[in-house]
């Protein structure tokens, strides 16, 4: 199987691939679980709006934080700051 366009995408997958993405874009992503299955995306208004629309603004949620990789828990107030910060410089 080429591991460069997997057939299937499991969790472990989209969260390194989002780590990868979150250490070395330079920006925060956030990763959760819902009712369909693993996602992640740069943390934006929008996805996480999306994502606070799947799982509820108290649901379970990891920050990636942009150029470490490394990943926090998520709470509501992390969600507001990632918004509020994303004018600045990148």
């Amino acid at each position: 199987m080429d591991m460069a366009t997997p057939k299937r995408m499991n969790g472990n997958f989209i969260f390194d691939a989002a780590q990868r993405m979150a250490k070395h874009g330079h920006r925060n992503w956030i990763f959760w679980n819902d009712a369909t299955g693993s996602h992640a995306d740069e943390a934006t208004e929008e996805t996480i709006a999306e994502m606070f629309a799947a799982i509820g603004v108290h649901g379970p949620w990891t920050l990636l934080s942009a150029s470490t990789g490394v990943p926090m828990k998520g709470y509501p107030w992390m969600a507001e700051n990632v918004i509020a910060n994303q004018g600045g410089a990148a």
